[in-house]
């Protein structure tokens, strides 16, 4: 039930920015009246979502945090973690899904990571034969998404 995955994600994650005291909002977007069952890895959704979230997290200071799916076309699923975050570099967002590598920067080094979360997003997102991709405005944000193609049905 992606409905129930992302109030669960939701309310974890509210609580937390909360006890933190953090200077942003959280928002879940479903906006569906019924609940959608997908027949797939509800572990593996949900490990990807709390990767990009948790990014989101690190980088935003201010403003907003926005995550949520939406139904497409021939069974697909679109996730989308969207931000106010420091944003990325055009030129820099061909490369953040490889191994290893985490941009340079003031920001990133300050946060610190492995550089192996987005890789781990790619490598899961292709195994449940989707696309993950990533737009992003230095100084204003990124906006994740990941596309999956499962079977469903709907209660």
């Amino acid at each position: 039930d992606l409905n129930q995955v992302m109030s669960i994600l939701f309310s974890g994650y509210q609580k937390q920015i909360d006890k933190q005291q953090r200077e942003f909002e959280i928002v879940c977007k479903n906006n569906l009246q019924h609940a959608e069952i997908v027949i797939g890895d509800e572990y593996r959704i949900r490990q990807v979502l709390t990767n990009l979230i948790e990014n989101a997290i690190k980088f935003t200071q201010k403003g907003y945090i926005s995550f949520g799916y939406e139904m497409l076309k021939n069974e697909t699923i679109k996730f989308t973690v969207k931000d106010t975050g420091i944003g990325i570099d055009k030129d820099k967002t061909e490369v953040i899904f490889d191994r290893f590598h985490q941009l340079e920067t003031f920001q990133t080094k300050e946060h610190g990571g492995t550089g192996l979360g987005l890789a781990i997003c790619k490598s899961l997102v292709d195994m449940m034969g989707g696309n993950i991709d990533v737009a992003s405005t230095p100084g204003e944000g990124s906006v994740f998404s990941f596309t999956i193609s499962q079977r469903m049905k709907t209660e």
